[in-house]
C-alpha cells in the first residue's frame, strides 16, 4: 500500500527558474484532493515530483514513510495519466487498452470497456485520430481502470465538451463510493511554501478532483486562471 503522502521543504527547480519552494504537504489517503493555480505556477512539476518522474532539487517525499524515487515496488503501485496521454499514436484505441492490461498489474480491461462505451469512444479507431477531447477521455479510462493505488491524472478533462467532463466527475465518484473511504475530508496541511496558499480558490475556473480511497489514490490537476494555489477541497456538503 502507498499510505499517507507527505512532503517535507519540497523544492523544484529548472536552472534559476523554481518551480516548486519549500513545499510542506500532508496528503493523509483514502481522500479527495484539488490542485489548482494559473498556468506556470508548479502544478505539473509537483505532479511529476509525487510520481517520481523526477527527483526534487531538494526536500523530502514520502509514501508511508518510504521514498518512492526508484522504488520500483511503489512505482508499480502508481499511476501516472499526463495530459498528452503516453500512447503510441498509429495503435489503435482497442490495442492501447490490452497492451496497457498487459503490463499494469491489477488493469481491470472490463471497467475499461465500459467506460469506453461512456465516453463514446471507438475501440478500432487509431489514436491520431482523435479530437483533443477524445484523447483527455482515453486517459481518464486508463487512469481509471488501472485500480493503481495512487492515480495521478494531469489535466485529466483538456479539451473535453460539457457531456464528457460530466461523465468524468461521475465516473470518478461513482467509483469512489463503490469502495468508500471515512466519510470526513479535512483541508490539506500546506506549511512554508511562498506558493502554495496564495490567492483565493474562487478565482481559480474549473479546479480539478483528486481522490484516494481505501485501495486508490486518485488525483487530478488543471490549469486554469487565477492566482497560484495548492489546496485539498472538500465537496460543498462535507462529505467524500
Amino acid at each position: 500500500m502507498i499510505g499517507d503522502i507527505t512532503l517535507r521543504g519540497v523544492t523544484v527547480r529548472y536552472g534559476d527558474t523554481v518551480a516548486i519552494d519549500n513545499l510542506d504537504l500532508d496528503l493523509p489517503a483514502y481522500k479527495i484532493y484539488g490542485l489548482l493555480g494559473r498556468n506556470g505556477s508548479g502544478k505539473t512539476s509537483l505532479l511529476n515530483a509525487l510520481a517520481s518522474y523526477r527527483k526534487p532539487s531538494a526536500g523530502q517525499i514520502s509514501f508511508g514513510g518510504v521514498d518512492p524515487f526508484e522504488n520500483a515496488d511503489l512505482m508499480r503501485q502508481t499511476t501516472f495519466v499526463r495530459d498528452t496521454v503516453d500512447v503510441i499514436q498509429h495503435d489503435r484505441v482497442g490495442t492501447v487498452i490490452d497492451f496497457t492490461a498487459r503490463i499494469r498489474r491489477g488493469f481491470d480491461a472490463d471497467y475499461a470497456g465500459r467506460l469506453l462505451d461512456t465516453f463514446d469512444l471507438d475501440p478500432r479507431k487509431q489514436v491520431s485520430a482523435l479530437s483533443r477531447g477524445q484523447r483527455s477521455s482515453l486517459g481518464v479510462v486508463l487512469g481509471l481502470a488501472a485500480r493503481s493505488p495512487l492515480t495521478i491524472l494531469d489535466e485529466a478533462y483538456l479539451g473535453m465538451d460539457a457531456a464528457a467532463r460530466t461523465a468524468f466527475y461521475r465516473e470518478l465518484l461513482a467509483d469512489y463510493l463503490e469502495r468508500p473511504a471515512p466519510s470526513s475530508c479535512p483541508p490539506t496541511s500546506s506549511r512554508r511554501s511562498r506558493t502554495s496558499s496564495s490567492g483565493s480558490s474562487s478565482s481559480t475556473a474549473g479546479a480539478s478532483c483528486w481522490m484516494t480511497r481505501p485501495t486508490s489514490f486518485r488525483a487530478a490537476a488543471s490549469r486554469s486562471p487565477g492566482r497560484p494555489t495548492r489546496s485539498a477541497r472538500s465537496p460543498p456538503d462535507g462529505s467524500c
